[in-house]
């Protein structure tokens, strides 16, 4: 196990203390956090890494009016102001819409750790907003309303 690894081992108990909750990385060193009924944040800490990963699945790719679908997302990209540093992809396996991010865990404490995690579930409400409001023809996701931390097992 890296330093890294272990130092988000360390937060995500801090975290889970704070929210009356448990929160560890599982055996592929991922956590999952439910922010709402709606959205889980993945952290990922590799043990062959010294960052850290998150990531929010937002929606599925739509089937249809991809194009506009596609250049909203790109629009939303763009100089990373409307992602606040992070990065709206498409994850290829489950053919779903996320927003990502990771860091270098040296330059974290607990405190940055923990406002990088409900920045990017902030983020991830305004994009999904955006993205809903795309012209397409079918509007199959709602937005969360409140933000509520939660372990996914």
């Amino acid at each position: 196990m890296t330093y890294g690894n272990e130092k988000i081992k360390t937060w995500l108990r801090q975290l889970g203390q704070q929210q009356h909750d448990h929160f560890e990385l599982d055996n592929s060193d991922k956590c999952f956090l439910h922010i709402d009924t709606d959205l889980t944040l993945i952290v990922c800490a590799p043990q062959a890494s010294s960052k850290v990963f998150l990531t929010i699945e937002l929606m599925r790719v739509p089937s249809i009016s991809r194009e506009s679908f596609f250049e909203k997302a790109l629009q939303l990209n763009l100089f990373q102001q409307e992602t606040h540093g992070a990065t709206l992809a498409i994850d290829d396996i489950s053919n779903k819409v996320v927003v990502c991010y990771s860091h270098d865990i040296s330059e974290l404490s607990f405190t940055d750790f923990s406002n990088l995690l409900n920045n990017l579930a902030t983020v991830a409400r305004k994009l999904l907003e955006k993205l809903e409001q795309t012209d397409f023809p079918h509007q199959q996701w709602k937005q969360p309303t409140t933000f509520n931390l939660q372990h996914r097992v």
